[in-house]
Formats: C-alpha cells, structure tokens, sequence
C-alpha cells in the first residue's frame, strides 16, 4: 500500500473537524467544514491554484432549533452550493448556498451512539448515500419509503440541485454494502470516482462506484496510507487528484492537509 505524503497543511478556525464538502458559487470555489461538537460552517476560498485565500465561519445557530445543534458528522454540497449537514442520529439539514437560510430537516432512520451516521453523498435521484461508521462499516441509500434501490453509479454522483423531498416525507433505507475497512469517515467523489477516508484503518480506498441494486459488498480498489501528521482522519474532499484530509484535532492545530496526488 503505497503511502501519501502530506505537501502542505492549513489551520482551518475549527475544532474536531468531522466532514468536508467542496463547492462552487458565483465561479469561486471553496471547502467547507463542519464539526461535531459545532454549530459553525467554515468556508475556505480557494485560488485556481488550489490555495486558500480567505476564511469566514458562519454561525447557524439563529436558524436552527436546540435539536439541531452538534453531532454533525457529514457534510455535502449541491451544484447549486446548497449545504446539507448529516448529525450523527440520522438527520439532515439543508442551508440554501448563502447558509442565512435552513431549507429544511429531513429525518432519516436513526443509528447507534457513536458507530451511527458518520458521511453524506447526494444522489440526483433524490436519494442519499450514507456512511455507517462500523459495527459495520457500510454504505446506506437511503430514499422515500416504497421507493426500491436501483443501485448506485456514477451518473447519480454530484446532483446540480439535490431535489429536497416534500414536507414530513418518511427516509428509509433501501439498500447496503458493507466496505472492508475497519471504521469509514467520509466520502468523495472525483471524475466519477468514489473515495472513503478510514481512521481505524489510516488509509483513504477508492471503492466500485457501480453497486448493484441487490446489495452487497463495496469492493475496495485500491488504499493509499496516510502519515501520522494525518491521524484522526475525518473529513475527505479531492481536487481533481489531489486528496485533502481533515483530522479530528484541537482548535489552534493544523487540521487541513494537501497530500500527494493519488496514483
């Protein structure tokens, strides 16, 4: 397994980093992060050249109710550069792209304490792809009820606006994969690809983005290592190539790392 050095690494005003979302509004593009144990949006404006160049937090709490408030392990955006945050007992909020409006609550089947919803993937078709920590470590589509899985591809993959279910619809899951991998933390999506950061495992895996609709195992293709520099990985985005992991660390510790292109 071949190893990713870390090239360079950024202090993001954030602590316990738990996701990463990459997004474009107006031509800029910027990651996003959240954190579990925060009720805060970081954005991070990125030059063409993939450098940050401004950080601004936005404070959501005005807009949410106490319920609302931690346990946010996931993190995804739309083409539109909605934001949509996954709390860790199965709920998603939605930010319009100005983050000054909640959109809505969407509740999901709920998970166990601390090995429940860990990631989000927004699926075109109005379903979602979630992360189940471990015990097991798996993929859930999660959809409308008496909806049926078709299975995932990669034409499902980076929705320009994820169609946001009417009022009080009922989530269910529909279909999973396990994944081979001691716990799962995030997910990514690049050119079609489908990539997992591990923190049990100290790896980032691409795994099959084509999973059958009958369920299964998401077969691992391939795992890069990451270095100690990397340890508490928990959010996961890529620049074309180029992964960038954020680890679960302290506020004031460099906790956003640009590693080497993955082969």
């Amino acid at each position: 397994m071949a190893k990713l050095a870390v090239v360079k690494s950024f202090t993001l005003p954030m602590a316990e980093v738990s996701s990463l979302a990459l997004r474009e509004v107006a031509s800029q593009r910027e990651i996003c992060a959240v954190g579990d144990e925060s009720s805060c949006i970081v954005i991070a404006s990125l030059s063409a050249q993939g450098e940050i160049t401004s950080v601004r937090t936005v404070d959501v709490r005005s807009l949410i109710d106490e319920e609302a408030c931690g346990e946010w392990e996931g993190l995804a955006a739309d083409g539109a550069g909605n934001l949509f945050v996954l709390q860790e007992r199965g709920r998603l909020l939605a930010f319009n792209a100005n983050v000054d409006v909640l959109l809505g609550v969407l509740q999901l089947p709920a998970y166990r304490g601390n090995s429940g919803a860990e990631g989000v993937l927004l699926l075109r078709n109005g379903h979602l792809l979630i992360l189940q920590e471990k015990q097991p470590a798996r993929l859930v589509e999660v959809g409308p009820r008496g909806a049926a899985s078709i299975g995932i591809n990669a034409g499902l993959f980076e929705p320009e606006t994820f169609p946001w279910p009417a009022e009080n619809a009922v989530y269910e899951e529909l279909q999973s994969w396990s994944v081979e991998l001691d716990d799962i933390s995030d997910v990514a999506v690049s050119e079609g690809r489908l990539f997992l950061v591990s923190d049990a495992s100290k790896c980032i895996a691409e795994i099959e983005s084509t999973l059958p609709a009958e369920g299964g195992e998401a077969r691992v293709l391939e795992r890069w290592k990451l270095e100690k520099q990397t340890k508490k990985a928990e959010g996961l985005v890529l620049l074309g190539s180029t992964p960038l992991v954020a680890s679960d660390k302290r506020e004031g510790e460099p906790n956003l790392f640009w590693l080497e292109p993955l082969g």
